[in-house]
């Protein structure tokens, strides 16, 4: 059974990059065994005559990314699994990926899906990478998924999101970033959504760099998806990505996740670096848990008001007692089942050679203070008519912006009311 991964614009494209690099260490690592790996290659590549292929698509509009894509001797690409035009962009303007390079591009992008949904045994689901900041991953990947949607309505659809930095990236980028919420909401099963200003914070605690760079928080963002993505099987049992999505995301007016993973792994290691301990793993979760850290823009909480968590612990066995704090830290309304509202995996196979690590992945109600952010923002926008013709002219009406902000409005309620 296997997935197949869409990659959307710059972010998308470097991103999937580095999550197929660090899988197939993974896979390779010397403390797994052959059980554990075959179940973990199979999903994520296929065997060719020329070694192993990323199950990927490949989608920009301009070829700058896609055609730099480093070539490994291990594993690689499919040249003919790339969609690239040479259109120069999409102006950091979701309404020209979404009504006007989406559309030109939409045949070519589902025949090559096409194809490599034909090439495995079975296709669970479609997971998309991409950026909210611009136009190619938030219009084309939008527009692309809802098509997606229409023709495989029996698959499941995943959506990793990566927010831009709150003190700005593009002048666009909260029109585009809601956008991009309000529709794939609608089709997607489930949106992971990572934020910058998070992921930055965290570097810079726990690895304490001069300086953190887009190539960091991408390498970051793919130790979280990669923990939550890789198979919880063994020869005596198993459990299925897919089957854990539906128990974070049971009630369709909740999509959000947000995935916590420690410790950082360090890309280079001295011989005076040793492994953390779960005693410090658990405070530095507990410390980002309630503080701004977890989300950047959300106060700090005694508790979390939760749709349903997961928490995946690899490597050495963790101590009941971490368990037990971690749960008391969420608070799940009464109609949430309570088998949903909390559970805890564990996999004996380390991550990444790290003799032990742990994954948080919430549907929590911290997804507001990004959203009611953006909503303001946007909403400023709008209302002084400042750049909203850089939509009229490729297609968007005053209707579009009304629309998206009574649905970004009804997520905010929703996640509002989880502590009523």
């Amino acid at each position: 059974m296997a997935q197949v991964i869409m990659q959307f614009g710059q972010c998308g494209n470097q991103l999937g990059e580095e999550l197929y690099t660090h899988a197939f260490n993974d896979i390779v690592a010397s403390n797994s065994s052959y059980w554990n790996n075959s179940c973990s290659r199979d999903s994520w590549f296929h065997h060719t005559a020329k070694g192993l292929r990323a199950r990927a698509v490949l989608v920009d509009t301009e070829s700058k990314v896609t055609g730099n894509i480093k070539k490994s001797p291990s594993w690689a690409f499919r040249s003919d699994n790339v969609v690239a035009s040479e259109w120069g962009g999409a102006g950091n303007n979701f309404a020209l990926g979404y009504c006007v390079r989406g559309p030109h591009m939409r045949d070519g992008v589902l025949e090559v899906l096409r194809k490599e949904c034909e090439r495995c045994d079975r296709v669970r689901g479609f997971m998309a990478l991409s950026s909210c900041a611009g136009g190619t991953g938030s219009g084309v990947g939008t527009f692309i998924l809802e098509q997606i949607r229409d023709l495989y309505r029996n698959k499941n659809l995943i959506s990793v999101l990566v927010m831009p930095y709150f003190s700005g990236e593009v002048v666009t980028q909260n029109n585009n970033t809601l956008f991009t919420l309000s529709r794939q909401y609608e089709v997607c099963d489930a949106l992971i959504v990572f934020e910058n200003d998070m992921i930055s914070n965290l570097i810079m605690h726990q690895l304490r760099p001069k300086n953190v760079t887009f190539l960091d928080l991408n390498k970051v963002i793919v130790q979280n998806l990669l923990s939550f993505l890789q198979p919880l099987q063994s020869q005596n049992h198993s459990k299925n990505l897919y089957d854990i999505l539906s128990q974070l995301c049971h009630h369709p007016d909740y999509k959000f996740l947000a995935i916590q993973s420690l410790p950082v792994i360090k890309e280079s290691k001295t011989q005076f670096d040793t492994q953390p301990s779960w005693t410090s793993i658990e405070r530095d979760m507990l410390r980002y848990l309630k503080t701004s850290l977890y989300s950047s823009n959300a106060p700090k909480v005694d508790f979390i008001n939760a749709v349903a968590n997961t928490v995946i612990s690899r490597g050495e066995t963790i101590p009941n007692h971490t368990i037990t704090k971690l749960k008391s830290l969420f608070f799940s309304p009464n109609w949430v089942p309570p088998n949903f509202s909390f559970c805890h995996y564990h996999q004996p196979r380390q991550l990444l050679n790290q003799e032990k690590s742990l994954t948080l992945v919430s549907n929590n109600g911290r997804i507001t203070g990004l959203l009611d952010t953006c909503l303001s923002k946007s909403w400023k926008l709008f209302t002084n008519n400042m750049y909203v013709h850089h939509y009229y002219k490729f297609g968007f009406t005053k209707n579009d912006f009304l629309e998206t902000f009574l649905k970004s409005e009804k997520m905010l309620k929703a996640y509002n009311n989880l502590g009523l």
